[in-house]
């Protein structure tokens, strides 16, 4: 403790914080407040710079001191320095006067505190020790008896009353103590096992025995029948403990009490009597057994080397605990099988292991689908169908609260896999269309709708040959759930089949359903062309055109793609023509004017797109638009232009090269003209 002066500190505070140190503080023996760390701090550093100290790392010269010390001088100084203890010496008495008179002085002092505090054990205590130590018992007896009188239920006290008759030879007034302080303090269990003792120390087995079963009666913890039980086996009265055991487990008949009867029976019995008590506590137990109970048993069994019987333990308990109480008993028996199991037991511990952190992950949260999911596909694995039904049956019933579709993604997918259990492992047609029936009345329609179940169900009637069956599915679909999924799914069974004629149906529902849909245009268009029907591809084509497409450039694209295949010409530059006009885009003059020059080879007419897309573009386009077909222009006139003709497009993108070059042309015939009457003259 660092303590200084209040005042001292207030006045001179900033300045030991600028300097760092302190002149002849000395702290005062009575200070009128505690400095705080910060300032405890301060003063000790202060001290230490006072007597020359230094901070670490602050040291610069490290050369050896001048005065070396040895440690022989520290030692001879820390002796020469070391306080020497004050011994009470011990006083000695002259005469009996002298000596009574000391009694009665120590005797005040003692009454005066006990009268002070009435209730102060301590008190009491001393002062009955110092008149036993006197000799004076019968005044010790008369101290305790007044301080029972003040502390009727302080076990403590009657403790030390007995043991100080116990220390001075006195056994029966050490047991009228006892009995007095039991019969008042019956359930202080301190007491019974202190006067079970002193009888066991004097060797009155008798007497022991008779405290033990008064104590008994009162019916204490499991701490004093181990006490008791420990005294008969001390006494080798096995059937007497055995019988103590026995009143034990019949009062608690907890797992603990069952646990000692059997570590008894094993200890001092016989197999055979350990099997009972473990057999015997599984059944009184009931419902409320503990693991622990299932894995001492397993053990018990597994010191005796009877592992099956171990195992088979295990496997009950993992039936009969619930999944809440039993992860150190999963623990227990995966160990047990790697120590003393087979492959297929090791096995069937990890799969008891991994079934009880799903159960406890899905008791948590049951809408987990995935946990769900993974669950199941363990449980395919085991041989019992009914199991994983069950378990099926439980995954699909947690059916998502929520009204959209991105909850349910994953649900439906349970409803799937179900499926295809009983259609392929099981080969369950019925139960396989009953769960997709089940499935598609479960989902809200009207919200949303998933293509991939309606899909699952039409290809399991096709493979049961089932043909009508799945058109009909494909149909509701339709009707519940026109997606593009489906109607490609369907067209392709009908494909395959060679049913056109179906094919061009379900195309024209599809576009009913979705008019918008440039890609089912473009793949109806590739149908007819297929089977060569031009002009059902044009007047596709056509009708795709005048809807309000959700892409229209591929249809376009591929549509004068079709006429440029079929060597129509005319047409492909009708419908260049009709897109320029409709989009006025420089990429569309550019990909018209390049079809003109590459594909049907005519420089002319590849001029002319480039023309009007330059006529049509300067009073609309940007100026980098126009930069774009220029320089494309240009580059095509370096190719197949002339001369006249590369300088006119240079012309269209510099117009002031041009009107300088006008311009000196002009000046050139002036000057000429000027010359030409004075060359007539001379």
């Amino acid at each position: 403790k660092a303590t200084v002066s209040v005042l001292y500190w207030e006045k001179n505070k900033k300045r030991i914080k600028e300097e760092g140190k302190r002149k002849e503080i000395t702290p005062p023996t009575k200070a009128k407040s505690c400095l705080t760390l910060p300032e405890v701090k301060w003063y000790l550093l202060g001290m230490a710079r006072k007597e020359g100290f230094q901070r670490r790392g602050s040291q610069k010269n490290k050369a050896a001191a001048d005065v070396q010390v040895t440690a022989e001088q520290i030692l001879l100084e820390a002796r020469d320095r070391m306080e020497v203890e004050t011994v009470n010496l011990r006083t000695t008495m002259q005469d009996k006067e002298e000596l009574a008179e000391y009694r009665d002085t120590k005797r005040r002092e003692f009454e005066g505190v006990c009268q002070r505090n009435r209730t102060l054990l301590g008190a009491w205590c001393k002062y009955a020790k110092w008149e036993a130590a006197q000799g004076e018992f019968t005044r010790a007896r008369s101290v305790y008896e007044r301080a029972i009188d003040c502390l009727p239920t302080n076990h403590s006290l009657y403790q030390r009353y007995a043991e100080m008759e116990m220390k001075n030879g006195n056994v029966n007034s050490a047991r009228n103590i006892w009995h007095r302080s039991i019969t008042t303090l019956p359930r202080a269990d301190q007491l019974w096992m202190k006067w079970a003792h002193m009888e066991q120390t004097v060797g009155d087995v008798a007497m022991a025995r008779e405290v033990f079963t008064k104590w008994m009666s009162w019916k204490p913890k499991p701490h004093g029948w181990h006490l008791y039980v420990k005294f008969e086996i001390h006494q080798n009265e096995i059937e007497k403990a055995r019988d103590v055991i026995r009143q034990m487990v019949t009062f608690f008949n907890d797992t603990d009490s069952w646990l000692y009867f059997a570590k008894f029976e094993e200890k001092h019995g016989s197999t055979k009597l350990t099997r009972m008590i473990f057999e015997e506590a599984l059944d009184a137990l009931g419902e409320d057994m503990d693991p622990k109970l299932f894995i001492q048993f397993a053990k018990f069994e597994e010191r005796q080397k009877e592992y099956e019987r171990a195992r088979g333990i295990y496997r009950i308990a993992l039936d009969r605990i619930p999944k809440e109480k039993a992860p150190e008993l999963y623990q227990m028996y995966l160990e047990s099988e790697k120590q003393f199991g087979e492959r297929q037991g090791i096995e069937d511990a990890l799969i008891a292991r991994k079934r009880f952190e799903y159960e406890e992950s899905l008791a948590a949260y049951p809408m987990n689908y995935d946990t769900w999911t993974n669950y199941v596909r363990m449980e395919e694995i085991q041989t019992d169908p009914n199991k994983v039904r069950e378990l099926y049956e439980r995954a699909i019933s947690n059916i998502p609260q929520e009204l959209e579709k991105q909850y349910w993604s994953r649900y439906i997918y349970l409803w799937i896999m179900y499926a295809m259990y009983e259609e392929v492992d099981q080969d369950s047609e019925s139960r396989t269309r009953e769960i997709y029936h089940k499935c598609l009345s479960i989902i809200p329609h009207k919200q949303f709708s998933f293509s991939k179940i309606w899909i699952a169900l039409a290809q399991f009637e096709i493979r049961h040959k089932n043909l009508d069956a799945a058109r009909t599915v494909y149909g509701k679909a339709i009707g519940a759930n026109p997606r593009p999924k489906i109607f490609r799914s369907y067209i392709d069974l009908e494909m395959r089949l060679g049913n056109v004629n179906r094919v061009r149906n379900i195309y024209n529902s599809w576009l009913k359903a979705l008019p918008n849909s440039s890609s089912t245009w473009m793949k109806f268009a590739d149908l007819e062309a297929r089977l060569n029907e031009n002009e059902r591809v044009r007047s596709l084509f056509e009708l795709a055109l005048k809807q309000e497409l959700d892409e229209p450039e591929p249809v376009w694209k591929k549509y004068i793609s079709f006429e440029i295949k079929q060597k129509q010409y005319d047409n492909a530059r009708s419908l260049y023509r009709r897109l320029c006009h409709l989009s006025k885009h420089v990429q569309v003059y550019l990909a018209w004017a390049q079809l003109e020059e590459k594909t049907f080879e005519d420089i002319s007419s590849s001029r002319r797109v480039f023309e009007d897309a330059f006529a049509d573009l300067s009073g609309q386009a940007t100026k980098e638009e126009l930069s774009i077909i220029l320089e494309a222009w240009k580059e095509f006139e370096v190719q197949h232009g002339t001369p006249q003709q590369q300088e006119y497009v240079l012309g269209k993108i510099n117009p002031d090269r041009v009107k300088k070059k006008s311009s000196k042309m002009m000046t050139m015939a002036k000057n000429w003209k000027r010359s030409k009457p004075d060359s007539e003259a001379s």
